[in-house]
Parts: C-alpha cells; sequence; structure tokens
C-alpha cells in the first residue's frame, strides 16, 4: 500500500520513513537504504532518520557509512543516550572498544536505563580485556534478562579469564542446560572441570565438544593436559601433537562450517592422526570447495 502511494507522492517524506522502517524489519536493508538516503536528502535535520539509515547501513555490512551517519545523527542530537549507545556498540563491532567504552559511558550517564546497554558495555570491556568490569556489567545484565544466553556467554568466559573456575563452570552449566549442544560452552565447561581437578568429567566434555565441533584445536591441548594428569602419556602426547597440527593447518580453511565443514574437518582430523598431513590440507581444501557449493559456507 505505501509503495502503490508513493508512486503517486515520490517525495513524501513520511511515506519514504514508513517504507525504511518496514523494510529494516523485513531484512530488505538495500531498499531501507533506499528509501531513509531518500527521506534524509528532503529532512536532513532529522536525526531520527539518520538514525534508522545508520542502522541499515550496518545491517548491510556498509560499517563505515554506518559510523558516518551516526556521527551525523549525534551531532544533530549530541545528548540523546540512544544515539550514543548506538555508535558504541558500532564502534564495538568494528574492534575499537576502547573508544566505544568511551561513548556507553556517556550514554550511561544520560540514562543508565537503556535496553542492552549493560550487554554493550560488558562486550566493550571484554575486548578491552576488562574482565572484571565485562563480568560485572553482564551481571547486571542478566538481572534484567535471566534468558540472555549471549550475557551468560560472555559471564563465563569472564569468570574464565578471571580463573574463577567454580564460578564459570556454574554458568557454562547454565548455557548447557539452554543449548546442550553448544561446543564453545561444552568446552569452557571441560576446561573449568580441568582447573578443579574432576580430569575425568573433563574429558567426557572435550570429546562432546569436539564430538559437536571437530574444528576446534584448544579441545586437544586440553585433552593432552587431562590425558597426562591421568598419567596417560602417549595419549597425551598424541593430543599435543594433534593440538600442534591443528594450530598450524588452522590458516587453511577460509569457509567451514555447517555439515559440509564438520564432515571435512572430522576427515582431516583422521588424517593427522595416521600422520597424512598433505592429504589432511587436501581434505580441507575440497571441504572448503564443498561448503561454497553446497551453500553452508562461513567464514571462520
Amino acid at each position: 500500500v505505501y509503495a502503490a502511494a508513493l508512486r503517486s507522492a515520490p517525495n513524501d517524506s513520511g511515506l519514504l520513513m514508513k517504507l525504511g522502517i518496514y523494510s529494516l524489519s523485513q531484512h530488505d536493508f538495500a531498499h531501507a537504504i533506499e528509501y531513509l538516503q531518500r527521506y534524509s536528502r528532503l529532512r536532513p535535520a532529522d536525526s531520527g532518520g539518520l538514525f534508522y539509515l545508520a542502522q541499515a547501513y550496518h545491517l548491510h555490512a556498509q560499517t563505515d557509512l554506518a559510523l558516518e551517519t551516526m556521527r551525523r545523527c549525534i551531532r544533530l542530537a549530541p545528548s540523546n543516550a540512544q544515539f550514543l549507545q548506538k555508535y558504541g556498540e558500532l564502534l564495538t563491532d568494528t574492534g575499537n572498544a576502547s573508544e566505544a567504552l568511551s561513548w556507553l559511558l556517556k550514554a550511561q550517564r544520560i540514562d543508565s536505563s537503556l535496553e542492552m546497554l549493560d550487554f554493550d558495555l560488558a562486550l566493550a570491556s571484554y575486548y578491552q580485556l576488562d574482565f572484571s568490569h565485562a563480568a560485572r556489567y553482564a551481571t547486571k545484565a542478566l538481572n534484567a534478562h535471566p534468558e540472555d544466553v549471549g550475557a551468560l556467554n560472555l559471564l563465563a568466559s569472564s569468570h574464565e579469564k578471571l580463573l574463577d573456575w567454580g564460578a564459570a563452570s556454574g554458568t557454562y552449566e547454565k548455557i548447557l542446560a539452554r543449548m546442550p549442544e553448544s561446543p564453545s560452552a561444552r568446552l569452557g565447561l571441560g576446561h573449568c572441570q580441568l582447573e578443579l581437578g574432576n580430569v575425568q568429567a573433563a574429558v567426557d566434555s572435550i570429546q562432546q565438544a569436539l564430538h559437536a565441533d571437530p574444528a576446534i584445536p584448544q579441545a586437544h591441548f586440553y585433552l593432552a593436559r587431562a590425558f597426562g594428569a591421568m598419567g596417560r602419556s602417549a595419549d597425551a602426547r598424541h593430543e599435543a601433537a594433534l593440538h600442534q597440527k591443528m594450530q598450524q593447518m588452522s590458516f587453511a580453511p577460509p569457509a567451514l562450517d555447517g555439515e559440509t565443514g564438520r564432515a571435512s574437518w572430522l576427515a582431516a582430523t583422521h588424517l593427522i592422526e595416521a600422520g597424512q598431513e598433505d592429504d589432511a590440507i587436501r581434505q580441507l581444501a575440497q571441504g572448503s570447495s564443498d561448503a561454497r557449493q553446497s551453500g553452508d559456507a562461513l567464514v571462520l
């Protein structure tokens, strides 16, 4: 209906805004950008239009344009906490966690009740290697949204980095209660169990993680430590060598995910175990090609 009306009134800013927001909600980011650009040309002083345009750029992987648009937005409304938060979020996504924290803290001083602000602060703090603050903000985020698995992951990993094995273990168990097939949570739990001296439980957890995702070199490092603690020296040496070889090969697979990629990694792992490293590399290269053709490729 709106699109038909726009053909009759192509410069109707209200229609352009409605179509832009609707396209965003439908994940049609190219059309959202088109409509919101047209709206912003008609209403250049409307910070709300720029805010939605920045989100459309971001979701369409046009990061530089998203950042520049948010800067324009903030110049128009420097005290809008939601705009400051969004800019901080974008900066975190581009790896500029230090500057992101500055903007997020400005947003917090204006309005500490913003939705997801504590999570954004936790993530930026984590990337700044400030794990104490990351854990504190993640805890606050979970107080507001106890089922937020992203916040649980941040909290678990922060506790793990702080060597608080008991707290990390408990948090990983909460994640696994919600996502029992999560290889990263299973591996994190296994690491904590290993550090707490629960060696057999650690082996079980780590092997479950590898079953879910064979392409985790760190899992073999933990298994080497666990088998060493159990006196299984040959198994420990085998896992340590496997970890080293997988680390050396980690540059090889540019696109191995989904069922195709996991099968390829598993086949390559068996080849490594048999001492056939060259065949393993060829297997990974073929798996990457197959993953692209099957449509389940994802850059690691």
